[in-house]
């Protein structure tokens, strides 16, 4: 059985990004489904997650002195903890970006959190084709199901790895937004995990465990089942080192007085609290 147990030996046998995050996304997976599951109230929501998530994997790379994934958290207080900007190295040296909002599953198996949130949607999109970043929802989740084996790249894996999946945002609008028929009026409905899993659906892991997704980006696209027809900006590690309106997260560091009130961007549509850049030197090792 391909449970917690497993991807925790398996990351023990070998450590690297790509089995921890296999390893964090079945814990994310049960987690929420301890929550679900006690006769007292448990909650946890995306920013909680999201946070944990920022910890667990500084907490590794410190500990193995693995220097495959930086992790940074904004300087401005204004920020949104649903939004999370991420970077992915590919095969040409240049780091591409995703922008991120973050939404957890409900006990029925509904996204309650997507409610009432047909503008954000829009919003991301604007800002994303604006700025050539890659759109994607962050999906946390737990849901009951038979067992079922999957199998991408050359890894087997079962429900649990969809403790944390990205889906588009273009495949998120083909499954949720519809029109009422008196007014013609475009809503958002609520979906449910069979909608996304796992047709749309792409565990986390595929961001570092698959080489064959990261061999440039007209692949990437395509093994995203990506739609965009603008030009996604790249950029250099430099480039991104430079800012001074992230910094770096560390264990052994006390950010105090960190924050500060002006915004790397001037509007708000989408304004992450964390940054994670990952860098494809794992896969070189």
């Amino acid at each position: 059985m391909l449970d917690f147990n497993f991807y925790l030996n398996q990351f023990s046998a070998e450590k690297n990004i790509c089995n921890y995050l296999r390893l964090l996304s079945c814990d994310i997976w049960d987690r929420i489904g301890f929550t679900f599951g006690r006769n007292t109230i448990i909650r946890i929501n995306e920013i909680t997650i999201t946070e944990n998530v920022a910890f667990y994997i500084v907490r590794y790379l410190e500990y193995f002195n693995d220097d495959s994934v930086l992790i940074e958290m904004a300087t401005d207080e204004q920020v949104n903890g649903n939004d999370l900007l991420i970077y992915v190295q590919l095969m040409d040296g240049f780091y591409y970006p995703i922008a991120i909002q973050s939404k957890k599953i409900s006990s029925d198996g509904n996204y309650h959190a997507f409610k009432g949130e047909y503008e954000q949607l829009k919003k991301l999109k604007q800002f994303s084709t604006e700025n050539g970043y890659i759109p994607m929802y962050l999906l946390y989740n737990f849901i009951d199901k038979h067992s079922r084996t999957f199998s991408m790249c050359g890894i087997k894996f079962e429900w649990n790895q969809f403790g944390c999946t990205l889906v588009n945002l273009s495949d998120v609008e083909e499954v949720c937004i519809k029109t009422k028929k008196k007014t013609g009026k475009e809503y958002l409905r609520l979906p449910h995990f069979d909608d996304f899993h796992p047709a749309y659906a792409h565990p986390f892991f595929k961001l570092v465990c698959c080489e064959n997704v990261l061999t440039g980006i007209d692949n990437f696209k395509k093994e995203f089942r990506n739609k965009l027809q603008y030009e996604i900006k790249s950029v250099q590690l430099t480039e991104l080192q430079s800012s001074n309106y992230w910094r770096k997260l560390s264990l052994r560091e006390q950010h105090r007085d960190m924050y500060q009130t002006t915004s790397e961007n001037s509007r708000k549509d989408f304004a992450p609290r964390f940054r994670f850049i990952f860098s494809n030197s794992w896969l070189k090792k």
